[in-house]
């Protein structure tokens, strides 16, 4: 039985590691922008933060805020 809770309680923190990590994509992003906040989009299941960019140098225009899969999402 100890054998049991040790490894269960082993699974729920590998899981709840990997569940609080953000991840991007485009993968390995490094960002050298300045972001304002545009809108944030709620419902059933989803809640989305758009930011757009104020550089002009900037990579990317837009960066989305997933907090429902924990993804940062650059366009």
């Amino acid at each position: 039985m100890y054998n049991f809770k040790s490894l269960l309680c082993a699974a729920l923190f590998t899981f709840a590691g990997s569940a609080s990590a953000w991840e991007t994509v485009p993968a390995n992003v490094v960002e050298d922008c300045t972001w304002q906040y545009v809108n944030t989009y709620r419902g059933i299941g989803v809640w989305i933060v758009e930011y757009r960019s104020t550089n002009a140098g900037c990579p990317f225009n837009t960066k989305l805020y997933d907090y429902r899969v924990r993804q940062i999402r650059y366009h």
